[in-house]
């Protein structure tokens, strides 16, 4: 019987794939991909849309790199104090964008300012240095940012609003989610969401 080989192919151009692999190297050790709350996509009240679907109504070129962006971040931040400061080029090649230290670089400083008008992260400027960005709730309540099964461990299994899913680090590794286009990454969420 023949085994199937698995293929470590990847679509990212050389410069994307090895800073995909040092973040992936940061972050192997702690998690399997980025666990992102149920609550970035289903929102409890229907007259405050989920964080997802204000993304989603983003004009211009959409929400497709302030979500992966911001997928990125919590596949980065996932152990406390839940930061990271990463130069907005570094972030440019993670995403694989085109021009990384120039046109990449001020699409993600664009993301990063919405991200901050949905109150899901905040950042804070360290002179000389990139900006120290922070996790908030997934939520977009402005509240700090926590590992959700750390919430529901603390309260013994009880914080049913904070189920979550996990987007697995493959579909970085594999240049996957850099080459969805912001339709098909919102459509990904809600199926792992609806699969939790």
């Amino acid at each position: 019987m023949a085994t199937k080989e698995i293929s470590t192919t990847t679509d990212l151009t050389e410069d994307g794939k090895r800073a995909v692999e040092a973040i992936a190297g940061r972050v192997s050790r702690r998690t399997k991909g980025a666990l992102v709350r149920n609550s970035f996509v289903r929102a409890k009240d229907p007259q405050h849309p989920a964080p997802l679907a204000a993304l989603a109504a983003t004009k211009g070129r959409g929400a497709g790199v302030p979500l992966k962006f911001y997928l990125a971040l919590l596949w980065l931040s996932a152990k406390p104090p839940y930061d990271t400061q990463l130069a907005a080029s570094a972030w440019a090649r993670v995403l694989d964008l085109p021009d990384p230290d120039n046109k990449g670089a001020r699409r993600i400083r664009d993301a990063q300012d919405r991200l901050t008008e949905l109150n899901l992260i905040t950042s804070e400027v360290v002179g000389g240095s990139p900006n120290k960005i922070l996790l908030l709730k997934e939520d977009g309540s402005g509240h700090p940012y926590s590992v959700p099964y750390e919430t529901i461990r603390k309260n013994q299994g009880s914080a049913r609003s904070d189920g979550y899913f996990k987007v697995p680090t493959e579909l970085w590794t594999s240049g996957q989610i850099q080459n969805m286009n912001s339709a098909a990454l919102v459509m990904l969420l809600i199926v792992l969401e609806e699969a939790r």
